[in-house]
């Protein structure tokens, strides 16, 4: 799963192609090659993301969708800041997407605390007062911008809320949409239904997709802060998650993540999330070699530090993105979003104008 900190956060498999397994009557993207929709993650606990946006940063002609993570929910079912940062970005970052045409969908996450607050949401689901307040608030706050929508990154969960959280996502797209506004849905990956852990069994695909308007699922995170080091996501593992998800979601509905950062692992320590340019910084800082590994398409490198400490890092750049575009072509899927903006190898965007 993502680790947040706003206190600071043609291939085939046995021969089946991705294609093939797209449920007939499911919409595609308008080109079956092409991708319709390029979103991003911003957040305003890093400045580089916060300025992602900005009129004189490299060209980002490709990217057509920004969600900044401003909010949270709280135990009435309301919706409040995730943190100051969060507060004092959101008339900045208004500004800058309309000037710039892009669709704000801003972020609802259950983060708090350093944690995933599976319980919160779990109440909300199943307290009546409490879960009729919290769908009043989302629309009530949707209606009071100009955005298109609204995401909701609520992870964690537990299995045994898969009924009450998809009956939630149900109402809660029927008043947004009753209101003409849009509704995304951020899932955990996996490979087959319902899930090998609690927070993916939550994630019921199927019913999810018949309600939002947005599947995003989080095709990284195969190796993560608390897992010996690997890849962030190795291409026969993301190929796997899509198989899944172009079975149960209606394609014109599926949104791939592709990650733009990495972690640095220390000896036995959990690993520690970095952006592309700060893996870079490192490895030039310690003459660090960054190898290629094939079967993962994904860049990594080791180095030792001043006190003689190994350190492996596994990223994602450029070219391990260009991998997993182009099966999200492949696959006729609405689009990919990336998690997150801000320090990301610059010719990814290369990449994406390719795709769009």
């Amino acid at each position: 799963m993502r680790r947040l900190a706003f206190s600071l956060m043609a291939i085939s498999v046995a021969g089946l192609s991705l294609a093939a397994c797209e449920p007939s009557g499911s919409s595609s993207a308008p080109h079956a090659d092409r991708l319709r929709i390029v979103a991003g993650y911003l957040v305003p606990w890093d400045a580089r993301s916060t300025a992602a946006l900005d009129q004189d940063a490299l060209g980002r002609d490709a990217l057509t969708e920004v969600s900044p993570t401003w909010y949270r929910p709280d135990e009435a079912g309301q919706i409040v800041f995730a943190s100051l940062q969060a507060q004092q970005s959101l008339a900045s970052l208004e500004t800058k997407a309309a000037a710039q045409g892009l669709t704000l969908m801003p972020s609802i996450v259950n983060y708090r605390d350093g944690r995933w607050d599976g319980a919160l949401i779990h109440h909300l689901l199943t307290e009546p007062q409490a879960r009729k307040a919290h769908i009043a608030a989302i629309v009530a706050l949707v209606e009071s911008h100009v955005w298109a929508g609204i995401d909701l990154d609520y992870e964690s969960l537990a299995s045994a809320d898969r009924e009450a959280y998809s009956a939630f996502i149900r109402d809660l797209g029927a008043s947004l949409h009753k209101a003409r506004k849009q509704l995304s849905v951020t899932a955990h990956a996996k490979t087959s239904e319902p899930g090998n852990w609690s927070g993916a069994r939550a994630e019921d695909w199927r019913a999810l997709g018949e309600s939002a308007d947005e599947i995003r699922i989080m095709a990284y995170d195969h190796a993560n802060d608390e897992t010996p080091p690997g890849p962030i996501a190795p291409i026969s593992w993301v190929e796997r998650v899509l198989q899944l998800a172009i079975t149960e979601i209606p394609g014109d509905k599926i949104m791939l993540g592709v990650g733009a950062y990495g972690y640095d692992w220390k000896d036995d320590s959990m690993g520690e999330a970095l952006q592309w340019a700060d893996a870079e910084a490192i490895a030039q800082d310690h003459a660090a070699v960054i190898q290629w590994d094939a079967e993962s398409q994904a860049p990594w490198f080791a180095y030792s530090d001043t006190q003689g400490r190994k350190h492996t890092v596994w990223y994602e750049n450029a070219r391990s993105m260009k991998a997993k575009l182009d099966l999200a072509r492949q696959s006729s899927i609405a689009g990919v979003f990336i998690w997150r903006l801000g320090g990301e190898d610059p010719a990814i965007w290369d990449e994406l104008r390719q795709a769009v």
